[in-house]
């Protein structure tokens, strides 16, 4: 199967899915995608705009992964908004959602032939387009059947990016001796959890 692996990150998701399928993945971010490249050799990885690079490609491809930014969506963000009204905040930044979001759902529902997943956090507003599943703290958007998923109690990796690194599977001796332009607990924690990545590429499977 072919895959295109949009806004890839360090390749969380990507960890349990074996060597079998052809992967193409997509991060913007230089440094974090040499990482990915070495964690997974045999992947295409291209540095670039992950929306313009599906425009382009997408006809290519049985299964569209997409991962984006989540910053923007989560019930944090309230927080921060309500920080910024109590003067308490320091460098939080309050955004407005990105919603490219929804555009990227609607894209593949209504232009893309395979299946596709997209998946983001459980956002402090209604969702426009209602999730078709909850995997652990992901809200997944797809055209593939699947059942929700509780969250996993891991309150004891949270105040180490080094253990969740190796709970995760991550390549803990990469990720120490890589010079990242942002905070790697911050990478870290941004990657899926293996089991979940792999759940829902086995439901890809066992629909086709």
């Amino acid at each position: 199967m072919k895959i295109l692996n949009l806004f890839a990150g360090a390749g969380g998701n990507r960890i349990l899915w074996g060597d079998e399928h052809e992967v193409t993945a997509v991060e913007y971010r230089d440094d974090i995608a040499a990482c990915y490249k070495q964690q997974f050799p045999n992947d295409e990885v291209i540095v670039g705009d992950a929306y313009e690079y599906l425009e382009t490609h997408f006809t290519e491809f049985d299964l569209v992964w997409a991962s984006p930014p989540c910053q923007s969506h989560t019930r944090m963000a309230r927080t921060i908004a309500s920080r910024a009204y109590n003067k308490t905040y320091k460098n939080d930044k309050v955004r407005i959602p990105d919603m490219r979001l929804y555009g990227l759902i609607f894209f593949l529902q209504h232009m893309f032939r395979g299946k596709w997943i997209v998946e983001n956090v459980i956002p402090f507003y209604k969702p426009l387009i209602p999730q078709t599943a909850f995997v652990g703290r992901h809200s997944i958007w797809s055209n593939v059947e699947m059942e929700s998923v509780p969250k996993k109690k891991r309150a004891e990796i949270l105040n180490s990016w080094k253990k969740e690194c190796v709970v995760k599977g991550l390549d803990l001796e990469l990720f120490q001796n890589t010079k990242f332009k942002s905070r790697k607990d911050v990478i870290v924690h941004n990657c899926m959890d293996p089991e979940m990545g792999k759940y829902l590429l086995d439901c890809v499977i066992d629909g086709l």
